[in-house]
């Protein structure tokens, strides 16, 4: 009798004869905010930590901490970026006064404002009420068979 390898027992999971899950240590979290500051791809993070990128989404998904310090990396990477466009806004920068005030106000070109649109307001009559319907509806049958007929 042969065992079923792949079987597994009520309540157990991840497969108990299957390979251990990996784990990030705590010491390796500095070098994830390090690379995502620096604006590494994920692939390229996952490469640095010896795992495939399949494997580097999973341990993101699972745990918190690896979770926080990838965006914390990002945050750096986002408000150093920013703070350099506005340096170069502040200091004339035609490209990037225009570019700043895009993302950071919400301006966009060729949009006309809301008050300069024209309204335009559709009214539509009520709908009549079901004795004038039926007389509409059997005044038009008798025509089209009046029509049929000479047809």
């Amino acid at each position: 009798m042969t065992k079923n390898r792949t079987s597994f027992k009520p309540g157990i999971a991840p497969n108990p004869n299957g390979a251990p899950r990996k784990t990030i240590p705590a010491s390796e979290l500095k070098l994830i905010t390090a690379d995502a500051a620096r604006g590494c791809r994920e692939k390229d993070i996952a490469r640095t930590l010896g795992m495939s990128a399949l494997t580097w989404q999973r341990i993101k998904e699972r745990d918190p901490a690896v979770q926080a310090a990838f965006d914390a990396g990002r945050q750096k990477m986002h408000d150093a970026l920013i703070g350099k466009l506005y340096e170069k806004a502040m200091k004339g920068d035609t490209v990037s006064l225009i570019f700043a005030c895009k993302i950071l106000l919400g301006y966009r070109e060729n949009d006309v404002a809301m008050e300069f649109r024209p309204q335009i307001t559709i009214t539509l009559p009520d709908a009549l009420p079901a004795e004038k319907y039926a007389a509409l509806e059997g005044k038009a049958q008798r025509v089209l068979t009046t029509e049929a007929r000479r047809g």
